[in-house]
């Protein structure tokens, strides 16, 4: 349900493991607003999202494995989209400033693979 781990070495795998965390959000919740910096990558367990831009709706994401957070990470910008929960939702969450203790050359594949998603 995780494409995004498909390419992912068993070593790397490991690695990116040990960075997540599992985090839940009643329904309502604002997870991310418009605006505001950001330097989480959201995976979807379970759950509906909202995303909203001026707030006008532009996708609902409802899918396990769905990402979502990763434009501001690649771009090093602020959160183009709010992103509010509709239903109870649980994600995995990874803080990509820990790529940072990870080896130059995982760093670096972790980096080409945020690109492809």
């Amino acid at each position: 349900t995780y494409s995004f781990f498909s390419s992912f070495n068993d070593e790397l795998l490991l690695q990116f493991a040990s960075m997540a965390k599992e985090v839940s959000y009643p329904a309502g919740t604002q997870i991310l607003k418009e605006g505001q910096g950001n330097h989480f990558l959201y995976f979807l367990r379970s759950g509906n999202l909202q995303l909203t831009l001026n707030n006008e709706i532009i996708a609902i994401l409802q899918k396990t494995g769905e990402v979502f957070g990763e434009m501001s990470v690649i771009s090093h910008r602020n959160v183009s989209t709010t992103v509010t929960s509709l239903t109870d939702v649980d994600c995995f969450i990874v803080d990509t400033r820990s790529f940072d203790s990870v080896s130059p050359e995982q760093a670096t594949q972790l980096t080409s693979l945020l690109y492809q998603i």
